[in-house]
């Protein structure tokens, strides 16, 4: 799986960046998403939510003006439950 060699614009789907935030965490190289600064607005800022849940699984990523940048760690692929897996009662 190969990452997204240029920035990516959401602008007219940004709902659907979480899901191309979790295929990027498992691909080869890095993915910038961009022009989803209203998702810092929803229920929670999405945005930064993102960054620190990829970062528990062990992504580099971070936040940037209008977006995120995931850096994939494809050895994720191989794992096969979390480090610190989240329960809920």
């Amino acid at each position: 799986l190969k990452a997204i060699e240029e920035d990516v614009d959401m602008d007219s789907m940004t709902d659907l960046f979480m899901t191309l935030g979790a295929v990027a965490a498992v691909s080869n190289g890095t993915t910038r998403i961009v022009n989803i600064a209203n998702q810092r607005v929803k229920e929670c800022n999405r945005i930064e939510a993102m960054v620190l849940e990829l970062k528990k699984c062990g992504v580099e990523c971070k936040e940037l003006e209008t977006g995120i940048e995931v850096t994939g760690n494809p050895q994720l692929r191989q794992r096969k439950t979390p480090e610190n897996p989240v329960y809920i009662d």
